[in-house]
């Protein structure tokens, strides 16, 4: 009977919300019609230069290795480009709502090499949680293939 979260939280959840609706619907237009590379490009370039007087760097004075280096360049490469570019194509391709469904069974894979390789305990509730997502993902791919099958595209 009562809100278990402060309102900061729910604001920033909603506002969270909304930020991944348009994060998704809002590129997939200028990708079609300018590419991927670009339109990531300058997605990223854009914050990335507005940011630069919040991150703390002017406090930074430790040393880089080339350790150091090499992960920063895999995270900013791998983790964040070519990530974000691959599911942007992809979800120009597929659709905005199947591409936010398959988006949601990444914290899925975490949890499975999380309990593979880290050994991590999870609880009854952690499993209903994940067979919901996975529901939800099969339940919209029928309903699709049930919809293509009438028009006779199958």
């Amino acid at each position: 009977n009562q809100l278990a979260i402060t309102p900061k939280g729910l604001v920033w959840g909603l506002v969270s919300a909304f930020a991944y609706a348009l994060y998704i619907i809002l590129p997939i237009q200028l990708i079609q019609k300018w590419g991927s590379m670009l339109v990531i490009g300058i997605g990223m370039l854009i914050p990335g230069l507005v940011m630069i007087p919040f991150t703390g760097r002017r406090l930074f004075h430790g040393q880089y290795s080339m350790d150091n280096l090499m992960g920063l360049v895999g995270l900013v490469v791998i983790g964040t480009i070519f990530a974000y570019t691959v599911f942007l194509k992809g979800t120009s391709l597929i659709g905005a709502v199947k591409g936010s469904l398959l988006a949601a069974m990444e914290p899925i894979s975490a949890v499975f090499f999380s309990f593979i390789i880290m050994n991590e305990h999870f609880f009854a509730i952690d499993f209903i949680g994940m067979a919901m997502i996975l529901l939800a993902v099969l339940l919209i791919s029928l309903k699709d293939f049930m919809i293509q099958k009438e028009k006779g595209i199958l």
